[in-house]
């Protein structure tokens, strides 16, 4: 069985939907593949159930498009508010909200249908067919067997960089700190169980006792995400981790395992940042606040207000692979900047980028890199993004109040 398509997204985390969605709405027969079978990644498998802000903490909205109908989508089938508020200057309030992540993958789900996109859950990608350093094609492995894939465009939306790096194209490997984000169950100790606790401290709903999240970051220790052993000693010691805490609570005697248990844990590894590619123009460590040429969109910083990053189509395109465009927390950004690129909104701007730019370049029968950067600009404004920080009417270029050394989360 071969199965030819415009453009094959792999990866369906948000920025692999965001980007599957853009390829369909601009008429691409288009193929989404997931290894697992939930979409979202470690906004939903990965248990990391805040959509982090859309606005710059004064008032302004930077990321548009696809990004916000996501963020409305994530709340759909389940609890979490925005506060308007955020449009306020010099309010704490941002433009973000907690969300439930099954409710979040069944709102994808409707999304995904709707646009009538070729849904491959449960399908690993195993390689990759490349001629003249073009890829051409994915292998993938299901429970039918062994596949391959024809398409004229591919978007790279692995978070890791995957395809490149099977194309032999050159990539940056990430530091990780050991990580657990967790839902668990936690009644008040003194207080009778009442209907109608939260289900978190964001997220409202009706449930017995109230239901936390539960997130522990360790100092970075330099942690790799792109070997085997690696990602199973990583996941390995994250959930001891959390062994170790619940042990130390029932020690205490406040708590035990009927008033405070794990309910929900992560169906994937919580890298952050696993590789990135080298690109034909990428972000610099401090790239933030700064105009870039050929800028596809605008993500925010959650930690500071007037603190922004563009995002450039040169980042996302390889340097030495044709045929394949990159989206989400690979793209080619350094130092803090790589912060600034791998947050839930930001891997749905670029993830937009890419499916739309793929769709244009398979119509055009062209590697995406020969696609004209203001073509893409011009499409994208027309289906409601925000391109840059002149557009959206900020200057923050004087505003530094993020050093070289300051580490990531």
């Amino acid at each position: 069985m071969n199965e030819n398509y415009d453009v094959i997204v792999a990866g369906g985390g948000v920025a692999g939907v965001a980007a599957a969605l853009a390829a369909a709405k601009a008429g691409a027969r288009t193929a989404i593949i997931e290894k697992s079978v939930w979409w979202g990644g470690l906004a939903t498998g990965g248990m990391i159930f805040i959509y982090l802000p859309l606005c710059d903490g004064c008032g302004n909205q930077v990321s548009a498009g696809l990004a916000e109908k996501l963020l409305h989508a994530s709340i759909k089938y389940g609890p979490g508010n925005i506060n308007p508020q955020w449009r306020e200057p010099g309010s704490p309030v941002r433009y973000r909200t907690a969300f439930s992540p099954a409710g979040f993958v069944m709102a994808m789900d409707e999304l995904l249908e709707k646009h009538k996109i070729d849904l491959w859950l449960d399908t690993l990608v195993s390689g990759c067919t490349v001629k003249e350093n073009r890829v051409t094609g994915l292998k993938v492995l299901n429970k039918s067997g062994k596949h391959p894939l024809t398409g004229r465009v591919v978007v790279d939306a692995t978070g890791d960089a995957e395809i490149i790096r099977q194309a032999g194209g050159s990539f940056v490997e990430g530091a990780n700190s050991l990580a657990m984000w967790a839902i668990q169950a936690m009644e008040h100790c003194g207080e009778p169980p009442v209907s109608g606790h939260k289900l978190s401290t964001h997220i409202g709903s009706a449930i017995n006792g109230q239901i936390e999240p539960f997130s522990w970051n360790a100092p970075p220790n330099k942690r790799r995400g792109t070997n085997g052993r690696a990602v199973t000693e990583f996941v390995m010691d994250s959930r001891r981790w959390l062994r170790e805490y619940y042990n130390r609570n029932y020690a205490e005697g406040v708590y035990n395992r009927e008033n405070l248990y794990a309910l929900t844990l992560p169906t994937m590894a919580q890298f952050r940042r696993i590789a990135r590619i080298v690109s034909r123009g990428g972000i610099p460590e401090l790239g933030y606040n700064t105009p870039i040429d050929g800028s596809i969109g605008v993500s925010a910083d959650w930690c500071h207000s007037k603190v922004v990053q563009e995002i450039p189509f040169s980042a996302m395109l390889p340097e030495k692979v044709e045929g394949v465009i990159v989206a989400g927390r690979a793209i080619d950004a350094s130092g803090y900047s790589w912060e600034l690129i791998r947050s839930i909104p930001a891997v749905a701007v670029s993830g937009e980028a890419a499916g739309t730019a793929a769709a244009m370049a398979a119509e055009s029968n062209i590697s995406p890199h020969l696609l004209p950067v203001r073509t893409l600009q011009d499409r994208l404004r027309l289906n409601g993004c925000l391109i840059s920080m002149g557009e959206i009417g900020i200057n923050y270029c004087d505003f530094r109040p993020v050093s070289a050394d300051e580490k990531g989360h």
